[in-house]
């Protein structure tokens, strides 16, 4: 902008986009709950770095997704209760990775693929079909109960 002689300061732009988040709020929030209202969603959470003064601090960022759309909230926490908070009232099936936070999930396949590579020929072990089944079964369970 500053090329075509308009001088921007970063906190105007900063400004402008808190304001576009108050326009926007009520569609972000629907989207959510377009999410929500299906058989199945997906759940997963990454770090994100929350830059402040004195240092940064790792916070997570969480995804919601199904239904064709995704839905994202950042938290400072990956908690147990920060996932029943942004499950809402959702009553489907839940897919998850491995993390203790959600309670009787669904298991994503890339997840048990994971575990599974225990299992190749150098390192095949007895308990290895266990682990399979107790995957399987995992991946079976729905959330708050089979819907």
């Amino acid at each position: 902008m500053a090329r075509q002689g308009l001088k921007v300061s970063s906190q105007t732009l900063w400004d402008q986009l808190d304001r576009l988040g108050d326009h926007i709020h009520a569609t972000y929030e629907g989207i959510g709950q377009w999410i929500r209202g299906g058989d199945v969603m997906g759940m997963d959470e990454t770090p994100w770095p929350h830059i402040k003064k004195g240092g940064a601090k790792k916070w997570q960022l969480w995804v919601l997704r199904d239904r064709g759309a995704a839905w994202y909230a950042l938290r400072d926490s990956r908690s147990g209760e920060v996932a029943q908070e942004l499950m809402g009232d959702f009553s489907g099936w839940l897919v998850t990775d491995a993390l203790k936070s959600y309670d009787k999930a669904v298991r994503c396949s890339e997840h048990a693929i994971r575990q599974a590579a225990c299992c190749t020929p150098q390192q095949h072990k007895a308990p290895c079909p266990t682990k399979i089944s107790r995957m399987r079964e995992q991946s079976t369970r729905g959330v708050r109960g089979d819907p």
